[in-house]
């Protein structure tokens, strides 16, 4: 929607979510933005049920996170950063904020 089309927006063009992967990489400029943009990519095929699933499959340490990311998205993160930045550029010129 309107607010992962202004995150697209704003953050650095060059910029790919895995250095946000760890705390101290979600210090770096725009890494809501670029998180915004992954999470609506990541539930887009599956829903935002998908999120549920991970969150609870990583909540108790039980399941390792690229495990728990691969069960819930159906994807792997190696998949995931590889196709970000196309997903990225489709919504560049999405105008969906009605300005």
């Amino acid at each position: 929607g309107c607010m992962v089309a202004q995150g697209a927006a704003q953050a650095s063009s060059g910029q790919n979510p895995n250095p946000i992967e760890t705390g101290p990489g979600l210090g770096v400029p725009g890494a809501y933005q670029l998180a915004m943009i992954g999470i609506d990519q990541l539930v887009a095929p599956r829903g935002l049920s998908s999120l549920m699933t991970y969150g609870t499959a990583v909540s108790g340490g039980a399941t390792p996170w690229p495990t728990a990311f691969q069960n819930a998205f159906g994807t792997s993160t190696t998949a995931f950063y590889t196709q970000y930045p196309s997903y990225r550029a489709g919504l560049s010129g999405a105008d969906t904020c009605g300005v």
